[in-house]
């Protein structure tokens, strides 16, 4: 039947408007539907020469229109023939009859949902009953008006919201695709639409979806000119054609995969009509698909792995066990110990029933087995390592450090930070431990480390001690346990004694070895405070660098809390005697000591005796400075300086010129000259005082030697400013006679004894050698201008001990006491070079000193 809409040359614009009264944004079926519903009104209503008219107005052929009123006839005739039962369309469709409120405005609260829209679409999959089912019935619609349009246009659109509407457009459509299942489209890249059987075609221009075409569409023809257009269509959804036409689709699947939160093994179906996907990746149970397939899934991605959220106890059993036994395997460093996941797979397939494929199926089949199969599904360790007992002596859980049990890990995975053994350290405990002992590793790891250093030995030493495993067996043999003194230094008297070929524990290279032979420490934060990571290294002295500060005010923080005065400025001593051990952290001993803060000292708890030895006494020296203040002031009052040794001085300090300068030269000298006089007066002596009395025996001592320390100072001052003065002309770079080097070096050599400042930081013992060192140099003055090449070559013995104190200083180091000692006799040493008849103290040698620097480098 043609359509029976006309639209005139002459009056387009008026047809337009008139069959406007009848559209759907969305779908063409739903305008055909208005206007047959309005039409049928009309012929209730309307005489025949009225009802004439009225199709006129509207633009609608009359004969065609009662063409479609008997083809509707003999259609009901039919159904009533073949005893078919005619439901009330109109009840159902009557939300799209009445058309959509003005605007499409409607609330927020009548907008579908997106789980409603789901749900919709499920039922609809289902076959159920959809919404519109349950929509109420509305009141029916009075006849007798002649308003034209009939009941679309008589009801009110408001009395629908858009879950009815919805719900009657979803029917409406779903009979439709019944009968043009081959008249879907989807909407490809090219704006084309792709329709079942390879074919494609386009919207026609007039159509209203043509502006804005939505992604699927199905059309009532398919028209073939130079291009194939889709006439009279509707927006749809994909799932509705799923849901009408089931016979007429092909599935495929794909993907099998388990799903931990589905609990259940899902796979991928593409579903297709005629070669139109429809659904391109919808996940579906694949147990329902392949039973044997989705128990294999099962139980080597869900079991197998752990990933699995269940109530049967076996899982989580089995998983503590095989994470026992890999732990194991990582003590041996050995690969492919523990069973692998091929054998636990098969494991569980020849135990699991094969219709198992789902979570709620295991734990439901899992509570029906009695106690002794449920124990039947458990793994032992000697399933899981065949042949291989336990290594608790080997490979320890814990390094004992006090009261505390620090945990030791292992791993094999060579190239992973934590391969080898990682020890977990708290930050307070981290001061606490011992180099010596972190050495050792642990029993497991002695033969190999053992034989690691010997390999690193030089070539000429190493072929004393060949096959190294073999040496490496019999350190381990002779050394079970770890001792007391680093594995380096047992070594090497293991491989003295064994072979007669000496050996050092400075031979060897530790830091060359394998990483997993040194120890991994994992620095963790104050459990109290997260315990998370905070560094991880194998590098104890750069981890002490980077946290010690803060490790050691965690630790007196801890086990300082008996000590009153721990966390206040103290600037007299404290009432309380300090011990010299306290109870620490974990039952670590806490060595208590006061420490220099500048302008007062404070009381902490080192957990580092040689860091509390190293901080007590120059906590002391600040304490008994604050007490003399007062001695030290009248000292400087009282101090006789002359104008000739404040212009002395001033040349050092570089003073600059003018009534300032010279008023600042006598007050900086008396000044470095008492604090020259109390660094004697308290050089020694200051680590044994712990108690108040104590301290102010000694305070009183010191008062009293003050005075009488500094003038002596001052006539030490006297002595190294003349010696100075006498000397600073002779490095002056004549014009011939010295050789650059030379003076080079005596010049460093005076600047660096001489500077700004030398009285008050240089110790007394030093200072009061300063006279013969500069005689020496004076000496050595006058002969290198006589022999300067003779100078040289002594000069080149004292080459390597300058050059080592230069690059300690760079690097910040050469404050320490060994570094400090070094310094001083090497100056020693170039008395006993360069003035041998001035005499050297200490008996320096370039060997001496050379054994001095190689202990300094082995300790850094």
């Amino acid at each position: 039947m043609q359509d029976p809409r006309e639209r005139p040359p002459e009056a387009r614009e008026a047809a337009d408007n008139a069959h406007a009264q009848f559209a759907d944004p969305r779908s063409e079926f739903v305008g055909i539907l208005r206007l047959w519903q309005a039409y049928d009104d009309a012929h209730e209503e309307l005489t025949q020469s009225r009802l004439r008219d009225w199709c006129g107005k509207r633009f609608l052929g009359f004969l065609r229109m009662r063409e479609w009123r008997e083809l509707h006839r003999q259609l009901k005739l039919l159904c009533e023939e073949l005893g078919w039962r005619e439901e009330a369309a109109e009840q159902a469709l009557l939300p799209l009859l009445a058309g959509a409120p003005a605007g499409e405005e409607r609330g927020a609260g009548d907008r579908p949902t997106r789980g409603e829209l789901h749900r919709a679409a499920r039922l609809a999959r289902e076959g159920k009953a959809t919404a519109a089912a349950s929509t109420p019935v509305p009141a029916p619609v009075p006849k007798g008006s002649n308003a034209g349009a009939g009941a679309a246009k008589a009801e009110p659109a408001t009395r629908f919201g858009a879950r009815e509407r919805a719900a009657a457009y979803q029917s409406l459509h779903r009979a439709l695709l019944a009968g043009l299942p081959t008249q879907v489209g989807h909407r490809t890249e090219k704006g084309d639409y792709q329709a079942p059987r390879q074919r494609r075609f386009q919207l026609f221009p007039a159509s209203p979806l043509a502006k804005k075409p939505p992604p699927w569409v199905l059309v009532a023809t398919l028209l073939d000119t130079q291009k194939v257009w889709g006439l009279t269509a509707a927006a749809i959804e994909p799932d509705w054609a799923i849901a009408e036409l089931p016979n007429l689709l092909a599935r495929k699947h794909f993907d099998p995969r388990w799903s931990r939160a589905q609990g259940n093994v899902l796979a991928s179906e593409q579903i297709s009509l005629f070669g139109l996907v429809l659904a391109p990746k919808k996940p579906v149970h694949y147990g329902r698909i392949d039973p044997p397939g989705a128990h294999d899934l099962f139980v080597h991605q869900a079991l197998v792995t752990g990933e699995i959220d269940t109530k049967a106890s076996f899982v989580a059993a089995n998983l503590k066990t095989l994470e026992q036994a890999r732990e194991e395997e990582a003590k041996l460093r050995r690969a492919g110990l523990v069973a692998d996941e091929h054998w636990q797979a098969r494991w569980y397939l020849d135990r699991i029933p094969g219709d198992l494929h789902s979570a709620t199926g295991l734990d439901a089949w899992y509570r029906r087995l009695g106690e002794e199969q449920k124990r039947g599904l458990r793994w032992s360790a000697a399933d899981l390592l065949p042949g291989e007992g336990g290594q608790e002596d080997l490979f320890p859980k814990y390094l004992p450090l006090g009261d505390a049990r620090l945990p030791l890990h292992y791993r094999f995975e060579p190239g992973a930070i934590d391969d080898g053994v990682t020890l977990e350290v708290p930050l307070p405990l981290l001061n606490a431990l011992d180099p010596a002992r972190l050495s050792w590793l642990a029993p497991g790891f002695v033969a190999d480390k053992a034989s690691g250093l010997i390999r690193g030995l030089p070539k000429a030493m190493r072929r004393n001690y060949v096959p190294a495993p073999d040496f490496g067996r019999a350190f381990f043999e002779a050394f079970p346990k770890p001792s007391a003194d680093a594995i380096t230094g047992e070594l090497a008297r293991f491989l003295s004694r064994t072979t007669g070929v000496s050996v050092a524990a400075l031979d060897f290279e530790e830091a060359a070895l394998e990483p997993h032979l040194r120890m991994n420490l994992r620095l963790r934060e104050d459990p109290s405070r997260g315990g998370q990571v905070l560094a991880e290294s194998r590098d104890l002295d750069a981890l002490r660098t980077q946290f010690g500060e803060r490790a050691g005010r965690a630790f007196a923080a801890r086990a300082g809390r008996a000590l009153a005065a721990a966390a206040s400025e103290l600037r007299g001593f404290p009432d309380t005697p300090i011990p010299l051990q306290v109870a620490g952290e974990a039952g670590v001993p806490g060595w208590p000591a006061l420490v220099d803060e500048g302008d007062h000292a404070v009381l902490r708890v080192f957990a580092d005796r040689a860091q509390a030895e190293d901080a007590h006494p120059r906590g002391v020296d600040r304490l008994l400075r604050i007490a003399l203040a007062e001695k030290a002031r009248q000292a400087r009052k009282q101090l006789p300086v002359s104008p000739k040794l404040g212009l002395l001085y001033a040349a050092i300090e570089q003073f600059g010129s003018g009534p300032e300068a010279k008023a600042k030269e006598k007050e900086q000298l008396r000044a470095d000259l008492v604090e020259a006089a109390l660094n004697a007066v308290l050089a020694e002596g200051l680590a044994d005082i712990r108690d108040a009395g104590a301290f102010q025996r000694r305070g009183e001592a010191a008062g009293r030697q003050l005075f009488a320390e500094a003038m002596a100072r001052l006539q030490l001052a006297e002595q190294i400013l003349a010696a100075v003065a006498e000397l600073k002309p002779k490095l002056e770079e004549p014009l011939m006679g010295w050789a650059r080097g030379n003076l080079d070096d005596l010049r460093g050599q005076l600047d660096g004894l001489v500077h700004p400042g030398f009285l008050r930081h240089t110790p007394a013992e030093a200072l009061a050698q300063f006279p013969r060192w500069l005689k020496g140099m004076l000496l050595r003055a006058e002969r290198a201008l006589r022999d300067p090449a003779r100078d040289q070559a002594r000069m080149l013995e004292l080459k390597p001990f300058a050059d080592a104190l230069a690059a300690a200083q760079s690097r910040g180091e050469a404050d320490g006491p060994g570094w400090q000692a070094l310094r001083w006799d090497l100056e020693e040493l170039r008395v006993s070079l360069f003035a041998q008849e001035l005499g050297s103290r200490g008996g320096v040698s370039p060997k001496k000193l050379a054994q001095r620097l190689a202990s300094l480098h082995g300790g850094r």
